[in-house]
């Protein structure tokens, strides 16, 4: 049975500028086997093993709060449903260069 297409990377906004990769990996870890977590200028992709394990931080974990700080989690590459700048279908990754996600 082959990977499934789905992306198994999420889009993380809203954390503390103290947070680190150290930190995002601590609080979701608990859906699944993380890949990568990688933080930007103001927001962060993890990347799990399992598309499924995305889905589940997102429907978890957006909306919540860390350190005080309330976190907009999307599966990456989707349109997000809040006035939120993030990846867009058409980006391209910064590792891979596909489109669709970060």
């Amino acid at each position: 049975m082959g990977r499934s297409s789905k992306n198994p990377q999420i889009y993380v906004a809203g954390f503390s500028r103290r947070t680190n990769e150290d930190d995002l990996e601590d609080s979701f870890r608990k859906y699944g086997k993380i890949r990568d977590v990688v933080i930007k200028k103001g927001y962060a992709f993890i990347e799990f093993d399992d598309y499924r394990d995305a889905e589940d931080a997102v429907d978890d974990m957006d909306g919540r709060y860390l350190d005080d700080h309330k976190l907009t989690v999307q599966i990456a590459g989707q349109k997000l449903s809040r006035n939120t700048k993030g990846p867009q279908e058409n980006d391209k990754c910064y590792k891979c260069g596909k489109t669709g996600h970060w």
